[in-house]
């Protein structure tokens, strides 16, 4: 379970916060930018919050660890941004923390 805390400032459909799983071997290119078209383990749009005076919120997501993998954390805005601090990565499955980010309930380009 990778858990973190977060807050969100700014606002606008351009101001998202994303994590990614990419499995690490010696010979891929694992260090590379994130595709656009690589589906996210989670995605959250401050869009959706209510960013006037930010609060921290807990978030969470189940990231399959048996292989030696790489979590991105990207971030993107265009009027604010967001804060990120106590990042754990624990043994179990976790449900997705807040439920609107998880990216199998939102529509695909």
């Amino acid at each position: 379970c990778f858990s973190f805390w977060f807050a969100a400032f700014g606002a606008g459909e351009s101001t998202t916060l994303k994590i990614y799983r990419r499995e690490a071997s010696r010979n891929d290119d694992a260090d590379k930018d994130i595709d656009e078209n690589e589906f996210p383990l989670w995605e959250l749009n401050a869009a959706d919050l209510d960013t006037a005076r930010p609060d921290w919120m807990p978030a969470q997501v189940t990231v399959d660890s048996r292989k030696d993998m790489r979590l991105f954390i990207v971030g993107q805005a265009s009027n604010g941004g967001f804060a990120i601090d106590q990042i754990t990565l624990t043994k179990g499955n976790c449900r997705i923390r807040p439920e609107d980010a998880d990216p199998r309930n939102k529509p695909r380009n």
